[in-house]
């Protein structure tokens, strides 16, 4: 996106019904969503809202047409839905990958599709329809086989004609758009709209030192990484990762927020390292009281589920001199942040401190930014696969006036803005080059008082993974996204 249109291009090309009324303050629910809600009331003028009802009416026509809730949700990977403002859109697929025995029945429901695969036809005598693939008719045994397709276009012409329409009005008004025009030409909803995530990030009490001494418990009533992907994080996990947590969710893998699962887990020989980064930066907004008292509270709730599990906490910032390893009940005072963040002599001594234990390993890594030196980050974070530790960061802390334009920014490109790479995505690119050299997960964190539920998540994670080590190796999951096909039996 430029950062030079002219002031005449940017008010003629965004809406002039929302000149400038501040959105109401409501109740807020993750970063995403606010800014989407944000923009969503300043974005969607008259016309675009009117072709976004058109465009309404038509899926409901069609949707008539189905008989059953399972019909609905064929009907539905024909579309796609694009969150923005106080609801979504919904808009025809391009291409859409169907079974050929659900293709036949959205056409016997009377719908019209087109866009096939070139080798498949579905030919009708009259009398019923039968699928065709490379001319001969296609064998009951593979109807369902999966091919592409999507809403016939000369059957559905004026939908198409209103998506393209929505889709242009759209793009004109995001494709010049950029947070700094914006905070010029309307401050009082970009300020309403910075202050909103800057309560969400930064909305919690102050901890007080009575936390770290006496530290609640965590909750278990859902992994985070289910329900707040996209909402108040942004994961990146490893293959064996995303399997774990995959069968987790379908109790297949023993897991801390299942029940049934603590006589397993409680015979787990595990041993953590908490890395705590205390640099200076976390001094913003005393962030780092939240860390620390995450960390012993993620060690109280720890040490009452897995009695065999060892931890230690390991503080570090700006020294090249060893870093000492605190058993987290012995922080009864906070550990004030200083200096800049260097992880090299925080991974060496964990790697010094795990590498001759027979227990299961785990570095669980919270940080407020990248190191110092990130190619000494990368070698040494190189060391924890080749010595069979598991691996996995946090990054939290952001400043919310950058996060809020850095978002918005994203959030535009998602419609259709002209595309720039944002200092975010090399921000989270280079913290991702630290994970991918560790083989472990990683989790940018938006809402800091969440940090806890976090931490808690991702030590699940790891011990899901300990599980599946049982049966698979590191190599299945190496190379690829593809998730191994045997079946997991763990808690059976």
């Amino acid at each position: 996106m430029s950062d030079f249109v002219s002031e005449k291009l940017l008010s003629s090309s965004l809406p002039k019904t929302q000149h400038f009324q501040v959105p109401e303050e409501t109740p807020l629910e993750d970063v995403i969503t606010t800014i989407r809600k944000t923009m969503g009331e300043y974005i969607f003028d008259e016309e675009i809202e009117e072709l976004f009802l058109c465009m309404q009416t038509h899926y409901q026509s069609l949707k008539a047409q189905c008989v059953t809730p399972e019909d609905i949700l064929l009907l539905d990977q024909l579309f796609r839905k694009i969150s923005f403002g106080k609801t979504q859109m919904i808009v025809p697929h391009e291409k859409a990958k169907l079974r050929v025995c659900e293709m036949m029945r959205l056409l016997d429901l009377g719908l019209h599709l087109g866009g096939w695969d070139s080798e498949l036809k579905i030919k009708n005598n009259g009398r019923q329809r039968f699928p065709m693939y490379l001319g001969k008719p296609l064998p009951k045994a593979d109807w369902d086989k999966f091919f592409s397709c999507m809403l016939h276009y000369h059957s559905y012409v004026q939908m198409y004609n209103d998506y393209e329409t929505l889709m242009g009005n759209l793009l004109q008004v995001v494709r010049h758009f950029h947070p700094v025009h914006f905070a010029k030409a309307h401050p009082e909803v970009y300020q309403l709209l910075e202050k909103q995530i800057e309560k969400l990030m930064y909305g919690y009490e102050v901890p007080k030192p009575r936390l770290l001494r006496k530290p609640p418990l965590l909750s278990l009533d859902c992994s985070i990484l289910r329900e707040e992907e996209g909402k108040s994080l942004v994961s990146h996990l490893t293959t064996i990762g995303k399997f774990a947590l995959k069968q987790q969710s379908l109790k297949s893998v023993p897991s801390l927020f299942e029940k049934s699962s603590y006589e397993l887990l409680s015979k787990v020989p595990f041993e953590l390292c908490l890395l705590l980064d205390t640099s200076e930066s976390l001094a913003y907004q005393q962030v780092y009281k939240v860390a620390e008292v995450a960390c012993v509270s993620l060690a109280k709730t720890l040490q009452q589920m897995l009695p065999q599990a060892k931890i230690i906490l390991l503080p570090y910032h700006y020294s090249f001199a060893r870093p000492k390893p605190i058993p987290p009940e012995k922080l009864r005072h906070f550990l004030h942040p200083s200096g800049p963040t260097y992880y090299d002599s925080a991974f060496l001594t964990a790697t010094d401190l795990l590498k001759d234990s027979s227990h299961y390993r785990f570095v669980l890594h919270l940080t407020d930014g990248l190191p110092n030196h990130l190619e000494n980050t990368l070698r040494y974070a190189s060391l924890f696969p080749k010595l069979g530790i598991q691996y996995s960061h946090v990054i939290f802390g952001h400043n919310f006036q950058t996060l809020t334009r850095e978002l918005l920014v994203t959030e535009l490109q998602k419609l259709g803005a002209s595309q720039e790479v944002t200092n975010l995505e090399r921000y989270i690119e280079s913290c991702t080059k630290i994970a991918t050299a560790a083989h472990g997960n990683q989790v940018m964190l938006w809402i800091a008082e969440r940090l806890g539920e976090t931490l808690l998540a991702l030590v699940d994670l790891a011990l899901g993974t300990y599980f599946l080590l049982e049966e698979y190796t590191m190599e299945d999951f190496e190379g690829g996204t593809v998730f191994p096909t045997k079946t997991t039996s763990v808690m059976n």
